[in-house]
């Protein structure tokens, strides 16, 4: 768990010590990495670091809720009405040109970083898309799961696959499911 905080030696803590990790990776595997030789990298107090964070996977943590808050920024930025699918777009987009953070999250074997902060920050949001559904509160949190696992499946899947497809072709990666089950329906009806 790590401290959240505005604080802008907090943040610079925060940016050096993530800086301190990468260069590490690049000498070893994540797992090998401890607290100690990363506050030493970053020139950072273990204090300091016990101070905001509990573990090196914290960091990352710290990192992705940045880029959350800043994608969340850029979203309402946009404009307010958009369709599911634009709003898919600039999801995508999004994480397209942050593929590099994704990547390090991938080869630390911590993408479940991203799914646990994904599913916190898109449950206000898919609460808005679904309230005019009717589904109750069992259904809901069964089809907020079901997008988000999807999402964040697609994303895993594009970073295994060396990140060749656009944030275009990833909105239609996620589609395709739905609509291939909605054919099958209609089809198994017939």
């Amino acid at each position: 768990m790590y401290r959240n905080s505005t604080d802008k030696r907090v943040i610079h803590s925060a940016e050096a010590l993530y800086h301190a990790v990468l260069e590490l990776m690049a000498e070893k595997k994540f797992d090998k990495i401890g607290i100690k030789e990363v506050c030493e990298k970053a020139n950072i107090g273990r204090a300091t670091f016990y101070r905001n964070f509990d573990h090196v996977d914290d960091i990352f943590r710290f990192e992705l809720n940045r880029h959350f808050e800043e994608l969340q920024k850029q979203k309402c930025s946009v404009t307010d009405e958009k369709s599911t699918s634009e709003e898919l777009h600039i999801f995508f987009n999004f994480w397209v040109t942050r593929g590099d953070f994704l990547h390090t999250l991938y080869r630390a074997n911590r993408w479940s970083i991203f799914g646990e902060q994904f599913f916190v920050a898109s449950q206000i949001k898919m609460k808005e898309k679904l309230q005019h559904t009717g589904l109750n509160d069992v259904q809901y949190h069964y089809t907020h799961t079901s997008i988000q696992v999807s999402i964040s499946t697609i994303l895993h899947t594009w970073l295994e696959r060396d990140r060749q497809e656009t944030a275009t072709e990833l909105v239609k990666m996620f589609e395709l499911p739905f609509e291939l089950f909605i054919k099958m329906t209609a089809s198994a009806n017939r």
